[in-house]
């Protein structure tokens, strides 16, 4: 069962939105995570983003 796994391979994605509270001039950052269970060869970078 181990080995079944060994192949496995993962991307992960990191989204990250800007945002400016037009009353306090305060920006906030939020990041936000995805895992992919395609290789690179599966998937680009971009087509993952896209």
């Amino acid at each position: 069962m181990a080995g079944e796994h060994a192949e496995l391979h993962r991307q992960a994605i990191q989204l990250k939105r800007r945002r400016t509270d037009r009353k306090t001039v305060k920006i906030s950052v939020k990041a936000v995570y995805a895992v992919a269970c395609l290789s690179a060869e599966q998937a680009s970078p971009t087509e993952l983003a896209g």
